[in-house]
């Protein structure tokens, strides 16, 4: 991952206990017609605004995700052959719990681990599927993971201009100290969840075993301390 992601990082309950006294506006959207979700790995299309996408798809709003990695190097090259399938077998059926069937998802192959490399097909991509009234949701660019700071790069420069951006945090919520961290909190916003969408999102996230449990010799991906940050009533973004 990076030199920012190690370790436990900072506790959730620190989260909240800055939540409680840092009040964030709620996010209000403009008119939107279609929705492209940069998804840099499986499961980034989830983790941070599977509420999110759920309430645009039930107000009619269609969904692309734009899948940049299948995963594979999530536990290293000797997992790879196995696990890129298998990941993105997994986000299928993730998004047909979330979206439903109809959801389109346009997969890339890029390496995992090396969009850096790759900002440029990144951006072509991004453009390709441009429309009007668009609204891109992407990673934030201070994440801390380097194929999410890519996938930003190449989202900024392949976007329609004057359609709206919003940022997700991943991996800024292990690394970041509240508040601080160098991150534009003023532009935070908050996405309060229905039941109805907290739990298509918990069913979503649920369906990637692979990072729930790793294979021998290796810690997960998502340990319970770090779903805890997934499963809140809320979703913050960056708009």
């Amino acid at each position: 991952m990076s030199r920012h992601i190690r370790g436990r990082g900072v506790p959730e309950h620190r989260w909240r206990r800055w939540a409680l006294r840092t009040p964030i506006p709620r996010l209000r959207l403009p008119p939107v017609d279609r929705v492209l979700v940069v998804a840099p790995h499986p499961d980034d299309e989830v983790l941070p605004i599977g509420g999110l996408l759920r309430r645009l798809s039930r107000a009619g709003v269609p969904v692309t995700v734009l899948a940049l990695t299948d995963g594979e190097a999530a536990y290293g090259p000797a997992h790879a052959g196995d696990l890129g399938p298998r990941r993105v077998e997994e986000s299928r059926r993730g998004l047909v719990r979330l979206l439903g069937p109809d959801v389109e998802v346009v997969r890339l192959g890029l390496p995992d681990g090396a969009l850096d490399r790759h900002v440029p097909a990144i951006a072509r991509a991004v453009a390709a599927h441009a429309a009007p009234r668009q609204l891109y949701l992407t990673p934030h660019e201070r994440d801390g993971h380097p194929d999410h700071e890519a996938a930003a790069r190449g989202t900024a420069l392949g976007s329609r201009p004057g359609c709206r951006t919003i940022r997700y945090p991943v991996w800024l919520w292990h690394w970041c100290r509240p508040g601080r961290g160098g991150v534009d909190w003023a532009r935070a916003r908050v996405v309060r969840l229905a039941d109805d969408e907290r739990a298509g999102k918990a069913a979503a996230i649920a369906e990637h075993a692979s990072q729930l449990a790793a294979p021998a010799g290796h810690a997960p991906i998502l340990p319970p301390h770090v779903l805890e940050r997934f499963l809140r009533d809320r979703e913050v973004v960056f708009a």
